[in-house]
């Protein structure tokens, strides 16, 4: 019984070896892809490459500018922090927006890991963004060129987080505009 046992251990230490492995690639393939689109963004050919990886469907636009995101923040690449990514480049973009120091505290305080998700990643990105709800549609311009914009109160969890990663690329989009 006991050897049995010992073989069902050896047996199970090897899948999750096996399987962490294969999961680490993919954080490793996020890398190297982001590495490589903010290399080839800096040639003059730029421009015509971006339009090809749309138009065959390999990624689309705002999934090349959160790669860039991620390709452009030097720390997720330190042993220390890439061991602990999330598999996601979504999860990851919104880890690129963090402060070195931010990222650090959260390795101390051990809540960066790979099962760290992409909700979570977005509130430590924007722990300021506040929802409000008023009816469907009102845009509020306030002082200054703000703009309060208000989500119905029926809409669904997968709606808002499809809205709130369509405002993060805004950000990215046009450069000193915040969320609070």
């Amino acid at each position: 019984m006991l050897e049995k046992e010992s073989k069902a251990l050896v047996i199970t230490s090897e899948a999750v070896s096996n399987i962490t492995v294969a999961w680490n690639k993919t954080v490793e393939a996020l890398l190297e892809t982001s590495s490589l689109l903010v290399s080839y963004s800096q040639q003059g050919n730029w421009r015509s490459i971006k339009l090809e990886l749309e138009s065959r469907g390999i990624m689309g636009s705002s999934v090349i500018s959160m790669m860039l995101g991620i390709g452009n923040n030097e720390h997720l690449r330190k042993p220390e922090v890439k061991s602990l990514l999330p598999p996601s480049y979504s999860a990851l973009y919104q880890l690129s927006k963090l402060d070195d120091d931010v990222i650090d505290v959260k390795i101390e305080n051990e809540e960066l890991s790979p099962a760290l998700t992409v909700e979570q990643a977005r509130g430590w990105a924007h722990p300021l963004r506040t929802v409000t709800t008023r009816p469907a549609g009102s845009l509020t311009r306030l002082p200054a060129d703000q703009i309060t914009l208000s989500i119905p109160f029926g809409m669904n969890s997968a709606d808002k987080a499809s809205l709130i990663s369509d405002l993060d690329q805004l950000l990215v989009k046009y450069a000193g505009v915040t969320l609070k």
